[in-house]
């Protein structure tokens, strides 16, 4: 399963939890399962989730704790130790294998990550947020759900349900038009019907993939790079004026 981790029915139609989540959580719970589906047990540092998926350091940290609460993920959240600060700990997340009996979509894990860069850059004149790439999810799980071969009609009242998003047939074509040509679609009063819908190459199988997946990684490192410098002048910053209302409280 490198290329494609599963999206289980029981999570995206039949979860009130998962659907109540925000459009951000979501997007961060999509990025862990492919994540625990692709290793197994890894870590990762809040920061670099917040990088990556365009969060703050503070929102990334309350969805995780919302996901340990609700008893789907099991993690070692990360520490401080001897003025290094450690990754969390990821050791299993519900959801992140096919569940046996139970109808999965496919979604293709470097595509994914490319709409993840989409996020993070920008694109020029439709610019993209956490919702767009819930709609995504939908739509390659709801494309492998009918078999698609020449076109799957989705009622738009059953794609604004599970999404819990309003405007769905716009928040649909904005998605279009920022997909390079990857969804084609018609809409009709009550249908969303998909015409296309496609996925990126792997980078191992495109040279021209492989080079701007280079760049975007290497972009990424950058980012997380500076993040982390800001981070640590931030925490070194109110260390300080800690450091000073002790000192004037403890003034004889």
């Amino acid at each position: 399963m490198d290329n494609w981790y599963p999206m289980s029915k029981s999570m995206m139609e039949d979860s009130a939890e998962f659907r109540n989540l925000t459009p951000a959580e979501k997007v961060l719970w999509l990025s862990i399962l492919s994540e625990v589906n692709l290793r197994g047990e890894f870590y990762k540092a809040d920061l670099e989730w917040a990088v990556t998926l365009d969060l703050s350091l503070s929102k990334v940290r309350q969805a995780r704790r919302k996901f340990q609460a609700l008893g789907w993920l099991t993690v070692k959240p990360g520490y401080k130790a001897h003025d290094v600060r450690l990754a969390t700990q990821y050791y299993s997340a519900k959801w992140a294998k096919p569940e046996k009996g139970v109808f999965f979509g496919q979604m293709p894990r470097y595509t994914w990550e490319w709409f993840l860069a989409r996020l993070r850059h920008g694109f020029i004149g439709l610019p993209l947020g956490h919702d767009h790439l819930v709609v995504y999810a939908y739509l390659c799980y709801f494309w492998n759900k009918f078999g698609a071969t020449s076109g799957v009609f989705i009622p738009k009242h059953v794609l604004q349900k599970v999404t819990n998003l309003p405007g769905i047939a716009n928040k649909v074509e904005s998605l279009a038009g920022a997909s390079e040509s990857l969804i084609e679609f018609s809409d009709a009063y009550h249908i969303i019907r998909l015409l296309k819908f496609g996925c990126w190459k792997e980078p191992s199988e495109h040279e021209a993939v492989a080079g701007w997946e280079a760049g975007d990684t290497e972009m990424l490192r950058l980012a997380i790079v500076k993040a982390r410098e800001r981070q640590r002048a931030k925490e070194k910053k109110q260390a300080k004026a800690k450091a000073l209302r002790d000192t004037i409280w403890f003034t004889p």
